[in-house]
């Protein structure tokens, strides 16, 4: 209770994602399992951001530039921490693509 006389409460979501209504012990495990889903896709999103940095690191000034990148901008995206998104804003590389 708060010092006015009110009081704040708390719910945990108890609906899936049809709306169906969940039993508290089903609710805690769709919260897990969507948890989890969401683990599962950030490690993927790492992984392809390593490999993909890892690619960029192979290219040579011909295949850098075919992208719009210059070899500095190259370096700096490689040297980036897994967890960390794009420095140049991946500008270069949808640009190519609708080419």
């Amino acid at each position: 209770m708060i010092a006015n006389g009110t009081s704040i409460s708390c719910t945990i979501p108890s609906q899936d994602n049809n709306g169906q209504v969940l039993p508290a012990r089903a609710s805690l495990a769709h919260g897990f399992r969507r948890g989890w889903t969401n683990f599962k896709k950030r490690l993927r999103e790492y992984r392809r951001r390593r490999a993909t940095r890892q690619q960029l690191l192979e290219l040579d000034l011909r295949g850098l530039k075919d992208i719009g990148i210059s070899p500095a901008d190259a370096e700096r995206e490689a040297n980036l921490p897994f967890w960390r998104p794009q420095s140049f804003g991946g500008k270069a590389c949808r640009n190519s693509l609708r080419n």
